[in-house]
């Protein structure tokens, strides 16, 4: 399969995986409304997590960025296999996270200059993303399917009857180094050298 039917084939994986973002973040956003308080300690556990990189320099601060979202991205497609579980609490968690961030920052700053902070880079980095965790489902649906067929349940009768697994997550892992591997790097880059010098 080349590399265009390949992501046409992710096409609706990428429409669920976009659209339960969009709830996930506009959950976090509307929780954080309602508990203000429980919000702000997340955001304080969030620092905590990433205090030591803050203070690095900027080529630390790189390849951290880009490597914590390329190996996170990784997990998502791998893990896949557990019927696409964790790439849907991967963008769950950071759905929730980023409604939580708008919440809190629009109660002190203007929405404007969050979103300068964060769309040079989360232009790239989002859509990323979310192809990432759509891999990672559409393996979780093909291992769903043959549980289904081995257990003589056909509900999904002809679907991906002959799709080899390991076939599948060799195109995921394939794709995912030839075109979100890069991207990833690019949407670092912004974050760590140019949107501070935008913001």
């Amino acid at each position: 399969m080349d590399n265009k039917n390949y992501l046409k084939s992710l096409y609706p994986f990428i429409i669920f995986s976009l659209f339960f973002f969009i709830f996930s973040v506009t959950y976090g956003y509307f929780t954080a409304k309602s508990s203000p308080d429980n919000a702000k300690i997340v955001l304080e556990q969030v620092k905590k997590m990433y205090e030591p990189i803050i203070h690095a320099n900027r080529i630390s601060q790189f390849f951290f960025v880009f490597l914590n979202n390329s190996f996170t991205i990784f997990i998502s497609i791998i893990l896949g296999i557990l019927v696409g579980i964790f790439p849907i609490l991967v963008l769950f968690s950071n759905g929730i996270l980023i409604g939580i961030l708008v919440f809190l920052w629009i109660q002190e700053y203007p929405l404007e200059s969050f979103l300068t902070g964060i769309l040079p880079h989360g232009v790239i980095e989002i859509p990323v993303f979310i192809m990432g965790t759509a891999i990672g489902i559409k393996i979780g649906k093909i291992v769903l399917y043959k549980i289904l067929r081995r257990i003589n349940i056909n509900l999904l009768k002809g679907l991906y009857a002959k799709i080899s697994l390991k076939e599948e997550i060799s195109l995921g892992l394939i794709f995912f180094l030839k075109f979100l591997v890069p991207l990833l790097a690019i949407a670092a880059v912004i974050e760590i050298f140019i949107t501070p010098a935008i913001f």
